[in-house]
């Protein structure tokens, strides 16, 4: 992530594909019940990304602000992948 502008894109991007991944399988399902796993899904990622944009904010006051940016980048990596390791879990279950 070279700016803080384009981590917050970033960030956007990849919770909006988590976002609307879990809204498409909801549509796609027939069984109620999963429904609030997807919901749930839904909401870490909100939560996901107001806490990842807060850190950003932190980040531009720090002396060494490419390590920082570097562990958000990590950060939401891994958090992505282990939202939409759920969602595939749960549409397939």
């Amino acid at each position: 992530m070279a700016s803080i502008r384009d981590s917050k894109k970033t960030v956007n991007y990849l919770v909006s594909e988590v976002i609307g991944e879990s809204l498409a399988q909801m549509g796609a399902i027939s069984d109620l019940s999963k429904e609030a796993e997807f919901e749930k899904i839904i909401g870490e990622a909100i939560v996901l990304r107001s806490q990842l944009f807060d850190k950003i904010k932190v980040a531009k006051g720090e002396q060494d602000k490419k390590a920082a940016f570097k562990a958000i980048e990590k950060e939401l990596i891994e958090e992505v992948d282990k939202l939409f390791e759920r969602l595939f879990e749960t549409a397939k279950a």
